[in-house]
């Protein structure tokens, strides 16, 4: 009987031990996700900040282009002057 008390504190112990281990390791694993997902963050921010300064600087080079763009009249006299 008292072998079968001590394998049963044993086995307890040890199992004790292993699920410690993986509580552990599943912290680790968390702590690097959330960091990971953090670091993704700020990647998207970055990503997003770059996709509104290229589309700013896009609008003001359409609109540097249209306001240099030749007007109807500059257009219709450079047919004219075309077919002559």
């Amino acid at each position: 009987m008292l072998w079968i008390m001590i394998i049963v504190v044993v086995v307890a112990s040890l199992l004790g031990d292993a699920y410690h281990r993986h509580l552990k390791f599943r912290e680790r694993k968390l702590k690097i996700e959330s960091s990971m997902l953090e670091k993704q963050l700020q990647l998207e921010q970055v990503k997003h900040e770059t996709f509104k300064l290229e589309t700013e600087k896009l609008r003001l080079d359409l609109q540097k282009d249209v306001q240099n763009a030749p007007s109807k009249d500059e257009l219709l006299e450079y047919k004219v002057k075309d077919k002559n």
